[in-house]
């Protein structure tokens, strides 16, 4: 059978993408190389308990429910929002809070920075303004004759806006907190929203506080998980298919268009379009005949680095035998040891930041009954986040 799409992978965006493309009529195939749907966004369970394999909440809830809604899901989900907390010896804040709160948080513990805070706050909320729905109207996120469109309209007012945009896309946070702050752990909390030194641009940095301070971040009465399942039951429903345990190993492609898909077993589905939800290191070095590609393009691709590794280690914990009172938010980011110096020894955890996620807070009957808490601790291999 030739299919309208074929989808390479069946995490959330991949069930996303099927879910809209089977709704608007198309015959779509998805294909997945777990056993299971969801990819890391989905869980296992062990032991009595349910924990998490990936992500844990979202921003832009709205949008979620809006978008469950076009799929005719009309499932009930509701949202929680999850809060951040920061703990190292110098300071324990609940961060996550709206920005006109946060900053009078920061001045009570740093009564010095008091101007300088007003200051940065005041032009990252300004920089928010002017991104609001920025992926929705600003040309660069567009394409095709939707991009032409809003080229050709762009006003007066949206022109200086993308040119005020372009000029936080170029400044460095960290030059512009290292000239306004002088207490290195405020700088670095409002720099990387933890306690190494800020490493994006001023626009990124804006962006970061505005879903986690002004959208927040939410967990669905689901699960990330239940989200999963809610759509590939929507691609089921208007037809779509998906298969899992099968591992696409090529994107077959004729004069310069996809056309389908071979996968381990040596089949190949042919299809209209392939959209490949795999990584696109993979997808584009791995999976496509690089015949297809300049070598430069190739090069670029290839030179670009992964991100820092990341051991998780998942915890069934008995409340009764634990002190957890100091934890006043679900997310909790711990630094036993803050030196400025880079961590060397793998294994020197007091000078990292262990993110300690108390998972149950969010979905009680993830654990046995009798018990009150599981968790989810996460180290990064690198410095940052």
């Amino acid at each position: 059978m030739i299919h309208d799409a074929v989808v390479i992978g069946a995490g959330i965006g991949g069930l996303t993408c099927a879910a809209k493309l089977a709704k608007s009529g198309l015959r779509v195939l998805v294909m997945e190389k777990n056993p299971h749907i969801g990819g890391t966004s989905y869980i296992f369970r062990r032991g009595g308990y349910s924990f998490p394999m990936g992500p844990l909440s979202i921003g832009f809830p709205d949008r979620v429910k809006a978008f469950l809604s076009e799929l005719s899901i009309q499932a009930g989900v509701e949202f929680k929002r999850n809060h951040f907390q920061l703990m190292t010896p110098d300071l324990d804040i609940v961060y996550s809070r709206p920005i006109s709160i946060l900053k009078d948080d920061l001045k009570r513990v740093y009564p010095e920075e008091s101007a300088a805070i007003d200051a940065i706050m005041a032009e990252i909320e300004n920089i928010i303004r002017l991104t609001k729905n920025m992926d929705r109207r600003h040309p660069d996120f567009l394409a095709g004759l939707k991009k032409k469109k809003a080229v050709e309209n762009l006003s007066f007012s949206d022109k200086k806006k993308m040119a005020a945009i372009k000029k936080a896309a170029g400044l460095s946070s960290r030059e512009i907190l290292d000239r306004s702050i002088d207490n290195v752990h405020l700088r670095n909390l409002i720099g990387s929203q933890g306690t190494y030194p800020p490493e994006m641009s001023l626009l990124n940095l804006a962006l970061m506080w505005n879903v986690m301070s002004e959208v927040g971040i939410w967990f669905p009465s689901c699960g990330i998980h239940g989200l999963c399942d809610l759509l590939r039951d929507a691609v089921l429903a208007c037809g779509g298919e998906i298969q899992t345990a099968v591992p696409v190993t090529e994107i077959l492609v004729q004069n310069k268009r996809a056309e389908g898909v071979r996968t381990a077993r040596g089949d190949v589905c042919r299809a209209g379009w392939v959209v490949s939800n795999a990584d696109y290191k993979k997808t584009i070095l791995e999976l496509m005949d690089p015949s297809h590609f300049e070598r430069s393009f190739l090069e670029i691709v290839r030179n670009v680095p992964y991100t820092d590794s990341e051991l998780c280690v998942y915890l069934g914990v008995d409340p009764r035998r634990a002190d957890l009172s100091r934890m006043k938010a679900t997310h909790i980011f711990l630094r036993k040891k803050v030196r400025q110096e880079a961590a060397g020894h793998p294994e020197d955890f007091d000078n990292r930041e262990i993110e300690i996620c108390r998972w149950s807070d969010n979905a009680p009957d993830s654990v046995p009954a009798g018990l009150a808490a599981d968790m989810v601790l996460e180290k990064q291999a690198g410095t940052g986040r």
